[in-house]
């Protein structure tokens, strides 16, 4: 006759795996990331991803045709590359760039209404996802 394992064992590991979980949600580092960029160089980094909007747009709106969600998904692909590529050029962390766009953004007043200055309007809203046309 061969024995089973007792279901206590069951319920001891169980408790042991659930005591450990809390144990690492409870000590995780969860503090606030440190901004190295001072105002002035997150403007800058805005500016330098301000001035190729309007052709990224443009190259992701020529790769999806008709389908202006995928061209905005494409279009934050590129950012998000540029925005990788910045922040190790210039020796900062992603949260660093990041915050430059939202601020940028914040700035241009886009949140609020489109800018009145003369270049194109940089834009902050996205499109609505609908099914793919067929291509």
């Amino acid at each position: 006759m061969t024995r089973r394992p007792s279901r206590t064992w069951g319920w001891i590991a169980f408790g042991l795996l659930s005591g450990l979980a809390v144990l690492r949600a409870v000590t995780a580092d969860n503090a606030t990331p440190t901004w190295r960029a001072d105002p002035a160089a997150r403007r800058a980094i805005f500016q330098a991803l301000a001035v190729g909007e309007q052709k990224a747009r443009a190259d992701a709106a020529r790769a999806f045709p008709g389908d202006p969600w995928s061209a905005d998904d494409d279009f934050h692909n590129h950012e998000q590359r540029r925005a990788h590529l910045i922040a190790a050029e210039r020796g900062l962390g992603l949260a660093d760039v990041l915050r430059a766009i939202d601020e940028g953004l914040h700035d241009e007043g886009l949140h609020e209404h489109p800018p009145s200055v003369t270049r194109e309007p940089l834009i902050a809203t996205v499109p609505p996802c609908r099914p793919r046309p067929v291509y």
